[in-house]
């Protein structure tokens, strides 16, 4: 059973989380977040399970690291001015 302790410090994280990541929890669910979990190193998947807000972030920032890289990229541009334009990649 979960003490009324334990609701508030997960309440405590989730705020923690909130603060540093605005919007993590529609991030989350997406399929391209799990692709990226999927392709990382056992390490980062473990993290996933932690309770700790700390553990979340790291993971979040190295999200985000990953789709700044990736919307950075020339091929990622190229692609999205191809949709915007209403052309088929393939």
């Amino acid at each position: 059973m979960v003490t009324i302790d334990q609701r508030i410090l997960n309440l405590i994280q989730i705020d923690k989380v909130n603060d540093s990541h605005p919007g993590w929890q529609e991030q989350v669910i997406k399929p391209r977040f799990m692709n990226w979990l999927n392709s990382e190193d056992v390490k980062v998947k473990a993290l996933i399970e932690s309770m700790c807000a700390h553990d979340a972030i790291t993971v979040l920032d190295r999200y985000s690291a990953y789709i700044t890289e990736l919307e950075a990229s020339a091929f990622y541009q190229w692609g999205q001015r191809k949709t915007a334009a209403g052309k088929s990649l393939w």
